[in-house]
């Protein structure tokens, strides 16, 4: 028999007489600072209430409310019975967990990012994955699985959340672009959406994020490199908090972005630095100049490859498998993460553009190049499986008689004709393959999820690239992405 979800929508207290004996056996709340009682006390974070004059009027002083007292969900638990406060998840263990616990974290909301310039703090999706935490803990406690159940469906479940999606999100610009990518009406829905499917248990966010590609994407892992294509100087990097850093760009790039949008506090380190459990997060291993063949680019010195990303990609593996116990939990890990690889670009205007120093149009016509990446992309991408990828993203390659370099080699070609010129058409072959690629993979590969996301650019603006992004993330028009957007992806 399955189990219902009553839900009351609170509006009004009700005050009434508590019982010799608690009404319901357990209480289980969720929520933001209107219901924090200390879970953020231990962590690093603007959002916590353990000092004075918070608690001056609460028994024992300054707890993590935020509050000179007791809170709602206080008062509620003396109302149904209870003979204390229902205690905080971070500090609780053992029996006491049998009647309940608080999960609220001050600065929290419904979408994973918000509140994070104040620094640590639980979203409601941590939250409900603390609770699973529980009830595996009740499950071990009670015997088994059904005995859990019956307890908990007997339980009462407070959720006070919200408000910071909009006071620590849509509406701080500053930090945020929700504000600029929403309408209000919009807003709404998405959170609406997104709070639907984090009480029906839905995950949201992946584990770990891994990024392969070129220039596009690369945050400093040429930086070393005897190369010319690096950017860890300036102008690269002006409007980047800490200045170049290896990123070919003014600011922040797709990982960065990327990484915001599916809330992660920052996106993952370059290979070249990364080390440690920061990997368990993700690693960034793009590299300018690179392409999908091994010789692309070989005019501009060392560069790496997307064959050698998968080599380095390998390592990772093995590292994770290191730190998490062994291969298979560490492939477990990997099924979870998002990978996106954005590579194609070079292969054209480092390689098959570029006469004087690559042969490939004089032995390939543009449908027979075209073939031969996508038939290497094929098996990189099925390597990048074998190690345990299920969720990968792949980008198209934009117009690219439309970039600079591409404009100055056509003089009789401007801004506006430039998407018509034999450059652009010389890349249509591949992008005219990616998508079937893709449905082959999806088909062909148990589990597998990849999609297609078109990308119209080429070294562009922070700004331009937000934009960008935001369109990959969440998808305006069917040719956008496919077959779904990056946030439908993630929550798969």
């Amino acid at each position: 028999m399955g189990v219902g979800l009553n839900i009351l929508i609170v509006g009004c207290f009700v005050i009434g007489l508590a019982m010799a004996e608690p009404q319901v056996p357990c209480y289980f709340i969720f929520g933001d600072s209107l219901v924090d009682n200390g879970n953020n006390n231990g962590m690093q974070s603007l959002a916590k209430a353990n000092y004075m004059p918070y608690g001056i009027d609460f028994s024992g002083g300054p707890t993590g409310r935020f509050s000179n007292g007791k809170t709602t969900v206080d008062v509620i638990a003396e109302l149904l019975g209870f003979e204390g406060n229902i205690p905080p998840h971070a500090t609780t263990s053992g029996q006491q967990i049998l009647q309940g616990l608080n999960y609220a974290s001050a600065a929290a909301g419904i979408r994973p990012e918000t509140g994070r310039q104040l620094g640590g703090r639980i979203d409601f999706t941590g939250q409900v994955n603390n609770h699973m935490s529980t009830v595996e803990k009740i499950s071990s406690m009670l015997g088994d699985k059904g005995s859990a159940a019956n307890l908990l469906g007997k339980c009462i479940y407070s959720i006070i959340i919200g408000s910071n999606d909009y006071l620590n999100n849509y509406f701080m610009p500053a930090f945020y672009s929700t504000g600029s990518r929403y309408t209000p009406e919009e807003y709404a829905g998405d959170l609406i959406q997104r709070y639907a499917e984090q009480l029906r248990g839905q995950e949201q966010v992946p584990n770990c994020l891994f990024f392969m590609g070129d220039s596009l994407t690369d945050n400093g892992n040429n930086n070393n490199l005897i190369t010319l294509a690096k950017a860890n100087y300036l102008p690269n990097g002006i409007d980047f908090s800490g200045g170049p850093s290896g990123r070919f760009s003014n600011g922040r790039i797709t990982p960065d972005f990327l990484a915001e949008f599916l809330g992660f506090d920052k996106s993952p380190p370059p290979f070249s630095t990364a080390n440690g459990p920061q990997i368990l997060k993700g690693v960034n291993y793009a590299s300018g100049a690179s392409g999908i063949l091994d010789e692309t680019a070989i005019i501009v010195g060392d560069r790496i490859s997307l064959n050698r990303q998968l080599f380095n990609h390998g390592l990772t593996v093995s590292k994770i498998a290191l730190l998490i116990g062994n291969a298979t939990l560490a492939r477990e890990h990997l099924k979870t993460c998002l990978y996106f690889v954005n590579m194609g670009s070079n292969d054209y205007l480092l390689n098959y553009l570029q006469p004087q120093v690559s042969l490939s149009s004089t032995f390939y016509t543009p449908q027979q190049f075209g073939e031969k990446l996508i038939n290497q992309y094929s098996q990189q991408l099925r390597k990048l499986y074998n190690y345990g990828a299920r969720k990968v993203v792949v980008f198209g390659l934009g117009m690219l008689g439309c970039t600079p370099g591409m404009l100055a080699r056509s003089p009789n070609v401007n801004g506006s004709s430039c998407k018509y010129s034999n450059i652009t058409k010389v890349v249509e072959p591949f992008n005219n393959r990616l998508k079937p690629l893709v449905d082959t993979l999806n088909n062909n590969l148990q589990e597998a999820q990849n999609e297609y996301t078109f990308w119209d650019n080429y070294h562009p603006s922070e700004v331009f690239t937000r934009a960008a992004v935001a369109r990959a993330y969440e998808a305006a028009s069917p040719n956008d992405a496919y077959p779904c957007d990056i946030r439908r992806l993630a929550q798969q």
